[in-house]
């Protein structure tokens, strides 16, 4: 990433395409960018770039960039497409170190030449080294320096304060593929008395993309919380680094993810690649980065809002103490808690004879503890809060208040303020009236977030209790950069030469270099070499066809369970090799493959597949043939740690499975996690070689009793082993 101080903390700044008419219907936008920077005390350099305008507000103009006499560190362009890649191209010649191109007409254009002029700037910036922003987008704010660099209304002589005079919360960087939607945030954490740092609007990201944005700003460490809006990745590796970054400084990231149906599942040669959509790739690494997802813009601005607040003092655990003067409140409260998942516990017996004390005798002091107006005016908010803090039983406060009872809470707010400043547990507090315009601001001054959402406020906290045991639990265990028993010297020995599905005799000794199964069984290649494996073994054996043809081989009748006897295998070895030949005709059959029956267990799919924004994903969910039919999987990007292969196994509905519900045998979860984590690391040493892998059904045994792989397939993309100019060769002799 270059850097971007260039852009969003530049020293000077030129806009081409200024204007005084704000008005002007061809030139309104550029005379309101004019206008809006303007007027927000940036106090670095501004020169202003018109053809037709001599001065604008005072200020001289001049004709060209060419024409500016000092060093130019962003300039700015909004003129009409057709101007612009000469605009840039001057740029370059002054040596402007950043861009940022508002105007429309490029890549999202159908305008013939769109398309071109876009590719035009950007191969002129990137021969240049010049960060490029844009185009087709609304520009930014940085609001820390007062540089305003967009024509969104919500900045043009607003009548409040862009940032809260309070500044009793931490500040939320805003950053938005969509200029509309960026600015909609900024209104409403604005009237929720929230501090913006950022507010960034990306466009088409010709240059500058908005995972090197969300990282610029976690770098710069101005920001308690995060909002995005995305349509797409374009750089998944920066996005990657930078919600692991976020992750660990604790900030978190909150997202509105565009586009999350999908059209249609590619035709796969495995279960594993079948089950991906085109979306679990990316909530995969939500999920594993602790990624918040909500689609509302006035939940995310609620979300934010607990976190700027709160971000230091996040809630233990998920036990929540619901303070109100309304009995009806608080049943309302309690309800939406309880769906949200926190918990409402009855109060420690100290905590309740406490709030006894202050609270007449028909209101309750159990949980939800029930002052009655008359008790709330007796103590107040504040007195009920500092009843019920110290209880061991409570991890958080809900408070249900009326925003329109202004009396009560004006003579409480000095008491407010200091309680606030000391908190160890975060108070969230939810009004069930309407706020009068004013009270959003004192609660703002006091440093208490107000919610007029019941649900919002709830899932709030819940966010914050699950982000605060996410968080911790990722730091405690980390991925395991080597892993003993993974042999990657012998699965590279074995991957050179291979290309397309590999049957499992192929597959197992690539598996078993980490660790994951068996290397091998007996591969046999007549019904006499059959008959002779099952009696040197003398258990009963299963026989499988090996083809890479055939690859779902109970479709085709070329598979065989539970053969018992020596003449059974042999019947059995032409009965398989007689329906694959039916079933495909010019298959290419290396054999039948002779195993031992497994013992019973919870049978599984494990699988790898490659997403087409962050690499290879792994797959858990429960096996056989039901994989298709439940569709209980769960996906997480390579590598794995131990902790993550837990959740993943968590979440599955056929989780109790595993578990021992009901009276059934506990499953050996360890050695299932031992076995996720090997196969993830393996798909991350040779992520760019092995496409796919499934193995299906693993075999869960009790406790202490192991795992096994009843049946294995890797895709190998062909190119390992090979120089550059073999694989150059192979490219161009298939095109």
């Amino acid at each position: 990433m270059q850097n971007l101080d260039t852009y969003l903390w530049p020293k000077s700044v030129a806009l081409i395409g200024a204007s005084p008419e704000e008005n002007n219907a061809k030139a309104g936008i550029r005379g309101r960018l004019t206008s809006v920077l303007l007027q927000h005390g940036y106090d670095g350099e501004i020169f202003l770039i018109s053809r037709s305008n001599h001065e604008i507000s005072g200020r001289k103009t001049y004709r060209s960039i060419l024409e500016v006499p000092s060093d130019v560190d962003l300039a700015i362009i909004a003129t009409p497409a057709q101007y612009v890649v000469d605009e840039v191209r001057n740029c370059a010649t002054v040596g402007v170190k950043s861009i940022l191109v508002v105007s429309s007409g490029f890549a999202e254009s159908k305008e013939d030449g769109a398309a071109e002029r876009q590719k035009a700037i950007e191969r002129i910036c990137r021969l240049n080294r010049i960060n490029l922003a844009g185009p087709n987008c609304q520009g930014f704010v940085n609001t820390l320096n007062g540089l305003f660099a967009t024509f969104a209304k919500p900045y043009d002589k607003p009548n409040y304060a862009i940032v809260p005079a309070s500044g009793r919360s931490g500040r939320v960087a805003i950053i938005s593929q969509s200029g509309g939607i960026g600015n909609g945030y900024f209104v409403h954490t604005r009237l929720k008395e929230m501090a913006a740092s950022y507010i960034l609007t990306t466009g088409n990201e010709a240059g500058v993309n908005l995972s090197e944005l969300i990282e610029y700003v976690l770098d710069r460490g101005e920001t308690s919380a995060i909002l995005v809006l995305m349509e797409d990745i374009k750089d998944p590796q920066t996005f990657i680094r930078a919600a692991d970054k976020a992750l660990k400084m604790g900030v978190p990231i909150i997202v509105s993810k565009i586009g999350k149906s999908e059209a249609g599942q590619r035709a796969a040669e495995s279960h594993t690649a079948a089950l991906a959509g085109g979306y679990s790739g990316t909530q995969a690494v939500f999920r594993k980065y602790g990624i918040i997802e909500a689609d509302d813009i006035g939940e995310m601005a609620d979300i934010a809002n607990g976190f700027c607040h709160f971000g230091n003092c996040l809630p233990a655990g998920n036990r929540v103490a619901i303070l109100t003067g309304s009995g009806g409140g608080g049943g309302l409260m309690a309800d939406a808690a309880s769906g949200a998942g926190l918990v409402v516990p009855e109060l420690d017996v100290e905590t309740r004879r406490s709030l006894d004390r202050v609270i007449p005798d028909y209101g309750t002091s159990q949980n939800p503890v029930d002052a009655t107006a008359q008790g709330l005016r007796l103590v107040r908010y504040s007195g009920l809060i500092e009843r019920v803090m110290p209880s061991s039983e409570i991890d958080a406060v809900l408070f249900v208040a009326s925003t329109r009872d202004t009396l009560t809470f004006e003579l409480d707010a000095e008491r407010l303020t200091e309680i606030s400043a000391e908190l160890q547990k975060p108070v969230l507090v939810w009004t069930y009236t309407v706020p009068f315009p004013h009270i959003q601001e004192m609660y703002g001054e006091v440093g208490l977030p107000l919610f007029t959402d019941l649900r919002n406020c709830t899932r709030t906290m819940r966010e914050m209790a699950d982000y605060h045991a996410f968080r911790t639990s990722y730091l405690s265990c980390p991925v395991e950069p080597s892993l003993p028993g993974c042999d990657k010297t012998s699965a590279a020995s074995l991957l050179v030469g291979m290309s397309g599905a590999l049957p499992e005799f192929q597959s197992r000794p690539i598996l078993a270099s980490y660790n994951i199964c068996e290397a091998a069984d007996l591969l046999v290649d007549s019904p006499e070499s059959a008959a002779e494996a099952q009696a040197s073994l003398d258990v009963p054996i299963a026989l499988k066809v090996q083809s890479p043809s055939i690859l779902h081989k109970s479709d085709a009748g070329a598979l065989k369970l539970n053969i018992k006897g020596p003449g059974a295998a042999a019947k059995a070895y032409s009965d398989i090799v007689a329906n694959a030949k039916k079933y495909d005709p010019d298959a290419k059959i290396a054999g039948v493959l002779v195993q031992p029956m497994m013992p019973d267990g919870v049978e599984m799919i494990l699988g790898i597949s490659r997403d087409e924004t962050f690499g290879p994903m792994l797959m858990v969910g429960l096996g056989g043939i039901f994989v298709e039919i439940l569709n209980d999987v769960a996906f997480a990007p390579v590598p794995l740690s131990r902790n993550e292969a837990r959740r993943m196994l968590r979440r599955l509905k056929g989780f109790p499975l595993l578990s021992g519900a009901r009276g059934t045998t506990h499953a050996d979860l360890d050695a299932l996690v031992e076995m996720m984590v090997r196969l993830a690391k393996l798909a991350d040493d040779f992520r760019d070689h092995i496409a796919e892998i499934d193995l299906n059904p693993v075999i869960v045994h009790p406790m202490g009793e192991g795992v096994s792989v009843a049946d294995a397939m890797l895709v190998v993309d062909g190119s390992f082993g090979m120089s550059k100019q073999d694989q150059h060769r192979t490219t161009h002799s298939a095109a």
